[in-house]
This record gives C-alpha cells, structure tokens and sequence, in this order.
C-alpha cells in the first residue's frame, strides 16, 4: 500500500496551496476537506461501493451482506484516510503538532466518521431485508456497518512499519520481518471481530454491541502512541 500511494503522488500534478481555515484540531479537518476538493473521485469510489450490497442482497447473500457491506467500505474508504496516515507513520508532524497525538488523530478521522456514517446509513436498504430486521434496528445496523469499516480501515492505515530490528526471515525474496507476516490480516480482524455481533444477532442489541466494539478499537488506534 506504500509502494502504490508513493507512484500515486509521484504522478500527481501540483497543486494550488489553500491559505486561511480554521486554527487548532479543526485545522485537520479542513484540511481532509481541501483533499476532497482535490480528489472527488474518493467519494464516487465510497458512493459505488454501497451498489455492492444491494447486488448481493439480489443474489440471496443473506446475512453474509452485512459482512459484505462492510468489507467492501473498508477496502474503498482507505484513501479517504491519507491524513490519518501521514500523522501516525510520519512521527515528525505528530510531533509538530500543538497537542496530544490522539487528538490529532481524533481530529484526522472527523471528515472520514462523517463519511463511513453516511455510507452505512446508504446499506440499510439492503441490510434490512437480508438480515429480517425490523425498521427500527435498520439504521443501527446501517451504523455498525459503517462503524465497522471505518475501525477496519483506521487498523489498516495505523499498523505499525516493518520493523527490521527485530529477528528476520529467510525468503527467496530476501529477509523479511517477522512483523510483516502478520500486516496481511490487518484490518481484517477488525473487521471479522465487529461484525461478528450483527451477524449472530441481526438486532438494535447486536448493532448496539458491534458499535461500542468498533468505537473501542477506535479509541485504542487513536491514542496508543
């Protein structure tokens, strides 16, 4: 993923500097705003994605669509989060910043919550005939899928860098870190762990546990250091 952002911008134009916006933790979101400006493509991607359950829901996925739904917010969510990024893998801007890393990184993920939110709350059309929930679960449920992809993508793009201090592993391809071979399930599990609640129990109480479980993984990628 860092190989493919860095031929991203590599081969992007330049661009117009934005002067004034908001000051403090506000001045991240703004930011993500001006990106979008910049990149609406990332929202087009996000709106597609929400085709993918409905197409699935058509096909009699059953529950498996709200695993789907988040799956696939997930994977197409990823850009949206470049800011997220840059001040938790470039430790020198976290540490430019005038407050405490987490509220960087809370202040990062504003435009994305608002972005996943409405993503989930795009699902509920087919969430609620594949999961047989009533209209009034629905829109938690919308909001767990949501919540689900965006902690899976927030545990993707927070992952550690490989370490190559640690104990290494001889490969045809070279020696590789112990700690890489475990980045491949990274976001997944999140992934698996917070849907798991709808899943079983396609209620107001399975969503309701499947967003506090998405908003501790939140709350733990956001302010370990």
């Amino acid at each position: 993923y860092d190989v493919v952002l860095a031929h991203r911008w590599h081969r992007h134009d330049a661009v117009r500097p934005r002067r004034g916006g908001p000051v403090g933790p506000a001045a991240l979101l703004w930011l993500d705003l001006v990106r979008l400006r910049r990149s609406p493509q990332l929202l087009v991607l996000l709106a597609g994605a929400a085709v993918v359950p409905y197409a699935a829901q058509t096909a009699g996925a059953g529950r498996v669509v709200a695993l789907l739904a988040a799956l696939v917010g997930f994977l197409a969510g990823l850009p949206l989060l470049g800011g997220l990024r840059a001040v938790t893998r470039t430790a020198s801007i976290a540490r430019a910043m005038p407050f405490p890393v987490a509220t960087t990184r809370m202040s990062a993920l504003g435009v994305p919550v608002a972005l996943f939110g409405a993503y989930g709350v795009a699902t509920t059309g087919a969430l609620s005939p594949a999961l047989g929930a009533s209209p009034e679960a629905t829109l938690w449920l919308g909001l767990a899928v949501g919540a689900s992809a965006l902690a899976s993508a927030t545990r993707w793009v927070t992952g550690r860098p490989p370490d190559y201090s640690k104990p290494l592993v001889s490969t045809p391809a070279g020696a590789v870190p112990t700690n890489l071979y475990t980045s491949i399930v990274r976001g997944f599990d999140v992934l698996v762990l917070t849907t798991a609640p709808v899943l079983i129990w396609p209620s107001a109480a399975g969503a309701t546990v499947s967003l506090v479980l998405s908003l501790v993984v939140l709350s733990y990628l956001t302010g370990r250091e």
